[in-house]
């Protein structure tokens, strides 16, 4: 693990040398649902997005691009029961960590791809005449996926993303519950200073 660490320093300070580092923030909206498991009825969770990033030009056709966000997952089901139609809803709230390697195939346009972390902060589940519950203690704390999207940045240094994160890790705890994973596709805004 140290050699790990000691290696991934170095290499970090080797690209901190040859790289243009410059920050930014962004905002923007997920279309979030959960797939897996039981779950062919689920329907998108539309939520906000937002957060800052950092962008390392190694080269004009590389960059690697650290954000810190806030994201709104979940989804959304409807059910007929009797004549009467109930929704529930899953509200999910991470802070992700996703580290996009950038490609500048041309100038502007760029591919992007690579590993995020999820943290959860928070779990709600809402039915229709109900309370909200925290349902907190069913989901898992950690949330693994990969990201893969495209963006444009104009040179005043604006830029639009468009991303879908496959969720590859089950974010459920409870078993009898099945196999559940994050979908989001998203799009955001993003200005870098």
């Amino acid at each position: 693990m140290k050699k790990l660490l000691f290696v991934l320093c170095l290499m970090g300070a080797v690209v901190s040398v040859q790289a243009q580092l410059k920050f930014g923030a962004k905002v923007g909206l997920n279309i979030a649902k959960v797939t897996g498991d039981d779950m062919d009825d689920a329907k998108s969770l539309v939520g906000p997005q937002f957060g800052v990033f950092a962008d390392y030009s190694i080269s004009d056709k590389l960059a690697i691009q650290p954000e810190l966000l806030y994201s709104m997952q979940g989804f959304k089901m409807e059910e007929s029961y009797e004549g009467e139609t109930y929704e529930g809803k899953l509200k999910l709230d991470y802070i992700l960590v996703p580290i996009m390697v950038k490609f500048y195939p041309i100038t502007g346009l760029s591919l992007q791809a690579g590993p995020q972390l999820g943290f959860l902060v928070s779990a709600k589940w809402k039915e229709t005449g109900e309370d909200e519950e925290d349902v907190k203690d069913d989901a898992k704390k950690f949330d693994l996926g990969l990201n893969l999207g495209a963006g444009y940045e104009l040179e005043n240094g604006l830029g639009l993303d468009l991303r879908y994160n496959f969720g590859l890790t089950n974010i459920n705890k409870e078993d009898e519950m099945g196999d559940m994973k994050n979908g989001v596709f998203s799009i955001a805004l993003s200005y870098r200073f």
